[in-house]
């Protein structure tokens, strides 16, 4: 399948693309790595006639650490996101999740940004950044700016609450305390996550003090579980395994899933209660040995 005929246009900044965005409006698209927008463009699904390369805007091109926080541009490759020594030095989790993303080839161009802006719900590094709390940055017309959890950019299947006009800046990511472990764990088929669970949790005096856990890839978008996290707090040792389950059953429960009509709907709920308990058993074990 050939791509069909389009414009490049190659902003030096930021306020260009966003003007260029404004200019074009809905035949516009952003372009950075291209890994599914040009899959979906071959395919006939968009009506796309200008693409707005953001490769050389350096301002989203950084890693760094600011304000307490880690900065990485919504322009940086996975690839270099996963061997960047701050990310590995201050978000080693994060880095680690990366690289079990797709493959090198995919990693070498594919980006961070670009995955969250383009909201396929089969994706690992939304689930992750969901649990971890993460933000991203927007800006758009006028220099206008604004932070949006993760948690709440998806709004369902390749839809947010970005604006037309809108471009992420950047993902701002908290370091990683001293004793919170998180642990990230998906099924795949074909290099894509068919559910994707990210638990993150620490423990004090023998016991774990709090979690997140956020499910992705067999829903519309990543979401959190706030009523499972609550069952983990002060598990012990010897009760990982009975409240791994429970919060298993919780999940699988209340999990709205992407499909829901289909004929698979149980197997996906039974899928998501077996990965999201073995990933809280490990994630928990880890803690309460720290």
């Amino acid at each position: 399948m050939r791509l069909p005929p389009f414009q490049m246009h190659r902003p030096d900044s930021l306020e260009e693309a966003v003007g260029l965005l404004q200019k074009f409006g809905d035949s516009a698209a952003l372009y950075c790595g291209g890994s599914e927008l040009l899959l979906v463009m071959r395919m006939g699904l968009t009506d796309i006639d200008h693409l707005v390369d953001m490769k050389g805007v350096e301002d989203l091109r950084s890693v760094a650490v600011s304000d307490g926080l880690l900065r990485i541009g919504s322009a940086v490759t996975y690839r270099e996101i996963e061997s960047h020594p701050l990310v590995i030095e201050h978000a080693p989790e994060l880095a680690a999740m990366i690289r079990r993303i797709a493959n090198v080839r995919v990693r070498s161009v594919g980006t961070l940004g670009g995955n969250l802006a383009f909201a396929d719900p089969a994706s690992d590094p939304a689930t992750f950044l969901t649990a971890v709390g993460a933000h991203v940055v927007a800006r758009g017309p006028g220099g206008s700016q604004r932070t949006i959890p993760v948690e709440g950019l998806s709004l369902s299947a390749y839809q947010t609450v970005l604006e037309e006009e809108e471009v992420i800046e950047s993902v701002l990511v908290q370091p990683t305390e001293p004793g919170v472990v998180t642990v990230h764990e998906r099924l795949r088929f074909q290099e894509r996550p068919s559910i994707a669970v990210t638990v993150s949790t620490w423990a004090s005096e023998g016991s774990i003090a709090e979690s997140r856990i956020a499910v992705g890839a067999v829903s519309p978008s990543p979401a959190r579980f706030r009523d499972a996290e609550r069952l983990l707090q002060g598990i012990e040792g010897h009760e990982v395994q009975a409240a791994a389950a429970r919060v298993g059953d919780t999940v699988a429960d209340k999990v709205r899933l992407l499909d829901a009509e289909s004929a698979g709907e149980e197997y996906k709920r039974q899928l998501t209660r077996v990965l999201v308990a073995r990933t809280a058993v490990e994630a928990m074990d880890l803690a309460l040995c720290t």
